[in-house]
């Protein structure tokens, strides 16, 4: 299977993989060929992924992967196609009853545009769901979560290795109890 331009190398997942845990949903958004959805559970230890992808060609590829996968493990994955920023972010994820979610965005080819709604995407989310600890891990900033910046983590990708990638996180009503704004 060839490389799509910009995506993160296997060689970061455990990077990624590091902010989960077995009670983390893991959210791609524009996940292309599906490989860090599907490696979040098999090795993430996520108990559920979902990518949601813009193009069809690269969501059949994801569909393929999926096939190839063990029954148990494909029941815990799925794939939408769309726009993510054509989705209500916060009834998805109340209806998973989620208690931690990790959105990973490789968001470096999106336009400005796309950053900026994806972003306010986010932070309604965290602000609607504060029972939720949050955490958004994106390839270039996020303007709307510059406040909830926490960390940056080095990810190799096909087209450079060790890219400096943002670490949003938001712990939900800890945070609020500890005083900081929603």
């Amino acid at each position: 299977m060839a490389r799509t331009y910009g995506e993160i190398l296997e060689s970061s997942f455990a990077d990624v993989f590091a902010l989960c845990d077995e009670d983390t949903l893991f959210l791609d958004v524009g996940s292309g060929r599906g490989l860090i959805t599907a490696a979040s559970v098999q090795q993430g230890g996520c108990y559920r992924a979902i990518g949601i992808e813009k193009y069809n060609d690269k969501l059949q590829e994801s569909q393929e992967l999926l096939a190839s996968l063990p029954e148990d493990v494909q029941s815990k994955i799925e794939f939408l196609l769309g726009d993510f920023n054509d989705h209500d972010l916060t009834a998805m994820l109340q209806s998973y009853a989620c208690t931690s979610l990790l959105m990973f965005c490789n968001n470096l080819a999106f336009q400005q545009g796309t950053n900026m709604r994806m972003s306010k995407n986010f932070r309604r989310a965290m602000n609607a769901l504060p029972s939720v600890k949050i955490t958004v891990v994106a390839t270039t900033p996020l303007e709307a979560l510059s406040d909830r910046l926490t960390d940056t983590i080095s990810l190799d990708m096909t087209w450079a290795p060790g890219h400096m990638s943002q670490v949003y996180t938001w712990h939900g009503l800890s945070d609020v109890k500890a005083g900081v704004a929603a």
